[in-house]
């Protein structure tokens, strides 16, 4: 288990301890209000996009959220932590499966193989996490998107000529 992160909140005259409980081997965290245990929900896409969960934190309603591997929480529309503007996640846009299938026919084509399915499901993954990050321009995450993808098959590439 990782160390637990702490956050305490006032909300009126009350200070409220929230802690966080990582386990980093089973990637299941729990998140543990005023001495009040509540599970995560736990799925791919919050692993591995974000998650944006509601909570409760005494009376006030708050929000959990968790970008890569930075977890906060949001009260009143700002961040504990950075104090910054909360921003949730975006959905992910039609033109993004363009990418991510793309990347994902790597292994299909290579027909096997641990490197393939490595590069295919990575560069999946990077797309989705751009295509929904909420503080990019439309252009960037195109941009980034094109990228990632072209990186993905160049080593598919680089690995097949190695082969051959």
């Amino acid at each position: 288990m990782a160390k637990p992160q702490t956050w305490k909140i006032q909300i009126g005259d009350i200070t409220h301890e929230v802690v966080l409980k990582k386990d980093v081997l089973f990637n299941k965290h729990k998140l543990i209000i005023d001495g009040t245990e509540k599970n995560l929900s736990n799925s791919l896409k919050n692993n591995w996009i974000g998650i944006d969960e509601p909570i409760m934190i005494g009376n006030k309603e708050a929000i959990f959220t968790r970008r890569g591997s930075t977890f906060d929480i949001v009260i009143d529309g700002f961040y504990v932590d950075s104090k910054k503007e909360y921003k949730p996640l975006n959905k992910m846009a039609w033109w993004s499966w363009i990418f991510v299938v793309l990347c994902l026919l790597i292994p299909l084509l290579a027909i096997g193989g641990i490197l393939p399915v490595l590069f295919g499901i990575s560069g999946a993954v990077l797309c989705v996490q751009v295509s929904t990050n909420p503080t990019m321009k439309l252009l960037m995450k195109i941009l980034l998107n094109i990228l990632i993808t072209v990186i993905a098959w160049f080593c598919f590439y680089v690995l097949y000529l190695s082969i051959i």
